[in-house]
């Protein structure tokens, strides 16, 4: 896996499934799919990036349950793609809207995102790129 695919989370380089690269597909992810929520945090200080960024260099490892990272990981391999990563991301954030949309200061939005054990990372997945691909 690494040597495949993890090793790219290490480059700094525009190509595909590279940490730049997928760190500006979850910015252009989440800024299209709620703007409103992107700028509200840009806003406060709380950029969305820099709560995400280690979800994605890790690949979720550490911050999912295992059972769950390896599901993700599972589709990693399936699709031939680190894209995933970042449209995990966004969807975990635009799952937690809401609680963003009411902070008030960095702090408080880095709150909302500290317990991510009870996320369902997969059915989160699905729902962001099927509902997107509704519209």
């Amino acid at each position: 896996m690494y040597c495949r695919y993890f090793c790219r989370l290490h480059i700094i380089s525009s190509q595909k499934d590279t940490i730049y690269f997928l760190a500006k597909t979850f910015e252009d992810l989440l800024s299209t799919a709620n703007p409103k929520v992107f700028y509200h945090a840009v806003s406060i200080g709380a950029h969305p990036l820099r709560t995400v960024f280690p979800w994605i260099f890790t690949a979720f490892a550490g911050v999912l349950p295992v059972f769950q990272v390896l599901q993700l990981w599972d589709r990693i391999i399936a699709y031939n793609t680190l894209e995933l990563l970042p449209t995990l991301a966004a969807a975990i954030y635009l799952f937690r809207a809401d609680h963003v949309l009411e902070a008030k200061s960095a702090n408080e939005v880095h709150s909302v995102f500290k317990e991510t054990v009870h996320i369902q990372a997969i059915p989160l997945l699905q729902h962001f790129l099927f509902a997107r691909s509704k519209t």
